[in-house]
């Protein structure tokens, strides 16, 4: 019972750790991205603020994707293209130069990207 526990424990904390690695990278990049035009301090503290905002989003988001959304099947290759995909489309929000519309965009994009997977895993189509 108590190994269990231990198990269950490490697993829960390896998908925080991972989840918050990978969003405080992802929003630290976006940041980068966004504040691309400013003075460099203002830029370097642009983008510390969006890399804790993303770990931190990305330390809630995770998990419902993990558990909730994707039922806790994921491959590395489904992983990749749901981080790739919020990447993605924070960048190109983050191009338009809106920080106020870059961190939405990543958040809506990997939750889309987890939905198609779901979909496409249990070999139906998407709704219409």
């Amino acid at each position: 019972m108590i190994w269990r526990l231990i198990r269950v424990g490490g697993n829960v904390l390896a998908l925080f750790l991972t989840c918050f690695i990978v969003g405080t990278g992802v929003g630290f990049n976006l940041g980068e991205i966004t504040a691309r035009t400013w003075e460099r301090p203002a830029q370097i503290a642009f983008s510390e603020g969006a890399a804790g905002i993303g770990g931190g989003v990305a330390c809630i988001l995770g998990p419902i994707l993990y558990y909730i959304i994707l039922g806790r099947r994921v491959s590395f290759e489904e992983f990749a293209i749901i981080v790739a995909s919020a990447f993605i489309g924070g960048s190109l929000a983050g191009l338009a130069g809106s920080e106020f519309i870059t961190p939405i965009i990543p958040v809506l994009v990997s939750a889309i990207a987890a939905t198609i997977i779901k979909f496409q895993r249990a070999g139906s189509s998407l709704p219409q």
